[in-house]
């Protein structure tokens, strides 16, 4: 039985390019809409005027609305192919569960590779993972060495001191976070998930986070808020996903990932005003202090100051447990420079000044990864496969 379409909104552009396309399904996605978007373009030269004019034929035909600067189109319309065309399938699944804000709780877990496994059986099992808008995967550099394969821009997280600072490297294969409103759904998950990679993987640390406060992104456990200068919309999109590249790498994405452990008790004890100082902004009502210390945490990492801008988008939530109290650290990116600018500033590199935040935290582990695009309900893994 053919599925009822999903109608989605979409806006002609001109030109209608395929980073145009990729953003007209992130605006569709970000509105709440699950569809399969299919462009195309020439495999013997970039004719970005084809995929124009048979997105636009799609509609005429279909009678769905006139040709026009705003139109309805559905998954089920673009279902053509051609011969000598690539088809580029970007199934927006990835992308909502980066793009919204942090859930009420999620699972993080860090997997390294079983020793001597063979590169077919770690590739296959990684392949069968069942990918939804609750779950994003990372891949590392590890990962992709076993397979013989390359991702442009990915590489190992670096090991960086500076004065009085020490940013440690725990670099994974595989990175799993897992988000949701019930801790016990993402719990059973989580298990089925290592259950299934057991033969090709080993499981090396878990973490259980949660949301602190009401607001879209969650407050720290020093009571700020993580992201506020987070970009929004089409910015948002700009800054955490691959515009245009080969198929199997737009829309993917990269993430830095950090643990964080906090002491607190020894920050609590601080005067308000030298809080904020540590911070950058007023605790009472997240503005921004202009004249805060050069080490504030704010002044080391603000995006626009560096050349060119180093906008990430931060998805990162408190935990606490075992190994501590603090911050996972999450944020995504087109490319890891912007993220690693940053850390590089924060620890002093630059300037001489390590960021405040070190006086009270220190990170414990470090991990880059590469979370590729999907489509249907498994990861694209196209780039890597030999």
């Amino acid at each position: 039985m053919r599925r009822a379409p999903i109608p989605v909104e979409l806006e002609f552009v001109q030109p209608f390019t395929f980073g145009v396309a990729i953003r007209l399904a992130y605006n569709a996605a970000a509105a709440g809409f699950k569809f399969l978007l299919r462009v195309y373009h020439s495999m013997k030269h970039t004719d970005f005027g084809h995929a124009q004019t048979h997105a636009k034929q799609l509609v005429t035909d279909r009678r769905i609305d006139q040709p026009g600067p705003r139109c309805f189109a559905t998954a089920a319309d673009v279902v053509h192919s051609e011969a000598h065309t690539l088809c580029a399938y970007i199934m927006m699944q990835q992308r909502p569960s980066i793009l919204l804000g942090v859930p009420r709780v999620a699972r993080y877990l860090s997997f390294s590779s079983q020793p001597g496994v063979s590169t077919t059986a770690s590739l296959a099992s990684v392949q069968e993972l069942d990918i939804d808008e609750q779950i994003v995967v990372g891949i590392g550099e590890p990962l992709v060495a076993l397979w013989g394969g390359a991702v442009d821009e990915l590489r190992g997280f670096p090991a960086l001191s500076g004065p009085g600072v020490e940013i440690p490297s725990t670099q994974h294969a595989l990175w799993c976070w897992l988000r949701g409103d019930d801790q016990g759904e993402l719990v059973i998950r989580s298990n089925a998930i290592a259950d299934s990679l057991q033969d090709e993987f080993r499981l090396e640390q878990v973490v259980d986070a949660f949301k602190y406060g009401d607001a879209e992104l969650s407050l720290d456990l020093t009571g700020y808020e993580d992201g506020t200068e987070n970009p929004t919309g089409d910015d948002a999109n700009a800054a955490a996903f691959v515009q245009e590249g080969a198929q199997g790498m737009v829309g993917s994405s990269f993430v830095a990932v950090q643990q964080w452990v906090h002491d607190l008790r020894s920050f609590s004890v601080l005067p308000q005003i030298e809080q904020d100082h540590i911070i950058g902004r007023r605790k009472s009502d997240n503005a921004e202090i202009e004249d805060a210390p050069l080490s504030a945490h704010v002044k080391r990492t603000e995006q626009e100051s560096f050349e060119p801008p180093a906008f990430v988008l931060r998805r990162s939530m408190p935990f606490a447990g075992a190994s501590g109290e603090g911050l996972m650290f999450v944020a995504f990116g087109k490319t890891l420079d912007a993220f690693e600018l940053q850390l590089r500033r924060m620890a002093g590199l630059e300037d001489g000044i390590p960021d405040a935040l070190f006086r009270f935290s220190h990170p414990v582990t470090g991990g880059y990864y590469w979370c590729p695009p999907v489509q249907g309900d498994r990861l694209d893994l196209s780039t890597v496969k030999m």
